[in-house]
C-alpha cells in the first residue's frame, strides 16, 4: 500500500545572477536598510520601498532592447543613496566601495577599473542615454528578477544569506533538480502519530526543481533569499 506522507521544507534561496542575479558588494550605502525598487516598462514611475518616484526626470521610461531591459539609470542610482555623473561619453556610477565606468559610444565597460562586458549596448534614445539595467544593478550588489506577465524588473538587495539552520548534505535527490543543493532533515515523518517530516532545502544559484507532486502534500516556508515558485497552471510568484 502506497503511503501519503506529508512533508514541511523550509526553504533557503542563495541569490543569484540567474533568475535573481548577485555580485555582491562589500560595501552598500545602506547596510541596515532592506531596498526593493519596482520597475514597468513603458512607465516612468517607480517604486522604492513602496514610495512612488520618477525613472526619469525628463520622462524617459524603460524598454527592452534584444531581449534586456534598458533606461536612464540615473534616477535608480541616486534612489538607492548612489552617484551618477557623465562628462562626454564617459559615465561614472558610485556606490558603496563600487565603481562602474561605461563609455556610451564604445560600450566598453569597467568595474573597479577591471574590464568587463555590457550584456546589451548603450542606447541614445530621443536624446537620452539608455544603459542596461541588470548590468547596473547586479555590479551594485543588487538582484534583479524578471515577471514577464506584467513587465515589471523587481530589484532587491543582495545581502549574504545567513541559514536559519545548518545547509546540511548534498541532496541525495539530485536528479530531479538542476544545478546544486543540500539537504538537513529535522525531523522524521512519525507513523504513529502522522507528524509530518520537517526538513530544509538550500538552493545554489541558478538551482530548481523539475516539475513534480507530493501525494500528501507539502508546505513551503521560506526562511532566507529570494526565488520564484510556480504550480501547475498558475502564474509564477515570487518567493
Amino acid at each position: 500500500m502506497k503511503k501519503s506522507i506529508s512533508f514541511v521544507l523550509i526553504f533557503t534561496l542563495l541569490l543569484s545572477a540567474c533568475f535573481a542575479g548577485v555580485i555582491t558588494a562589500s560595501e552598500t550605502a545602506a547596510d541596515t536598510e532592506k531596498t526593493t525598487i519596482t520597475i514597468q516598462i513603458g512607465s516612468n514611475v517607480m517604486n522604492v520601498n513602496g514610495k512612488e518616484t520618477p525613472v526619469d526626470e525628463e520622462g524617459a521610461v524603460p524598454v527592452v532592447v534584444n531581449g534586456s531591459t534598458v533606461l536612464p539609470v540615473k534616477g535608480f542610482v541616486e534612489a538607492v543613496g548612489g552617484e551618477y555623473n557623465q562628462s562626454g561619453e564617459t559615465v561614472e556610477i558610485t556606490y558603496g566601495g563600487t565603481e562602474i565606468t561605461i563609455n556610451s559610444v564604445s560600450g566598453k565597460a569597467a568595474v573597479n577599473g577591471e574590464e568587463t562586458s555590457l550584456d546589451t549596448e548603450p542606447q541614445t534614445i530621443e536624446g537620452s542615454l539608455y544603459l542596461p539595467l541588470r548590468f547596473t544593478t547586479e555590479n551594485m550588489g543588487y538582484s534583479v528578477i524578471w515577471t514577464a506577465d506584467s513587465r515589471t524588473i523587481t530589484v532587491i538587495d543582495a545581502d549574504t544569506i545567513e541559514n536559519v539552520f545548518a545547509k546540511g548534505d548534498l541532496n541525495p535527490a539530485a536528479d530531479y533538480f538542476t544545478g546544486v543543493s543540500y539537504v538537513n532533515w529535522l525531523s522524521s515523518y512519525d507513523e504513529t502519530m502522522k507528524i509530518p517530516a520537517f526538513g530544509q532545502v538550500t538552493f545554489e544559484p541558478c538551482t530548481r526543481t523539475d516539475w513534480h507532486t507530493h501525494d500528501g502534500g507539502q508546505i513551503l516556508l521560506v526562511t532566507e533569499g529570494v526565488g520564484v515558485f510556480e504550480m501547475e497552471g498558475e502564474t509564477a510568484r515570487l518567493m
